[in-house]
């Protein structure tokens, strides 16, 4: 209620997902809601060669994007294999239990906590990072997935982010992980990342993907 009384007179309401703007259909229907996505604000002119186990996640370090979770995913990685190496940028309230977690699970070595960074900055991880990983409770767009995917870089997330929906697609781009099923998810990003041949052709689907929102 609200939300509805806040949004007496907007004549249009833009909104960057599917699910929102049927959201916004149902519950505020004396306004237009529009889908107008986010997109691309850089094209690369390389894309990553997906030939390391490199994995990177960004965003906001709040509970509900799920760093926690991801810390598990990755100490069920690390089980499979040592080599994998996780860098994770952002910076936020939860970083103290990320550090704490990672210490308790001795991962710190293989876990890289690079805090807030630029565009540049981080477009230089991605370009040399072989998955995406995102382990989001909720997410509207997930501008972060089409930006891996625009240097052909694949993603797995918990399908419990609807906005991944719209952007992974499942067994093409990446992957979708129901019940936030954390061994299932390494489980599927292991098999990916050792299988060169789908993690290519999942590489070129996802930046096929990604140019739709340039």
């Amino acid at each position: 209620n609200r939300l509805s009384n806040a949004c007496k007179g907007i004549d249009y309401l833009v909104c960057v997902s599917k699910e929102l703007t049927n959201f916004y259909k149902k519950h505020i229907p004396h306004t237009k809601p529009v889908y107008i996505p986010n997109g691309l604000d850089y094209t690369p002119t390389k894309l990553s060669k997906l030939n390391n186990k490199n994995l990177i996640s960004v965003g906001r370090l709040s509970p509900e994007k799920g760093y926690l979770d991801l810390i598990d995913v990755f100490n069920e990685l690390h089980k499979l294999d040592k080599e994998y190496h996780l860098d994770i940028v952002g910076d936020g309230n939860d970083r103290k239990a990320i550090e704490n977690k990672m210490e308790e699970l001795k991962l710190n070595k293989y876990i890289t906590l690079h805090g807030f960074q630029k565009k540049d900055y981080i477009n230089k991880l991605l370009s040399n990072a072989s998955l995406y990983l995102m382990c989001s409770h909720e997410e509207s767009f997930g501008i972060v997935l089409i930006e891996a995917g625009s240097f052909g870089v694949p993603q797995v997330a918990f399908d419990s982010a609807q906005g991944a929906h719209e952007i992974i697609e499942n067994n093409r781009t990446g992957y979708l992980i129901k019940n936030r099923n954390k061994k299932e998810f390494a489980t599927r990003a292991h098999e990916l990342l050792n299988d060169r041949k789908k993690l290519k052709e999942y590489g070129s689907a996802a930046h096929d993907k990604s140019m739709q929102f340039s």
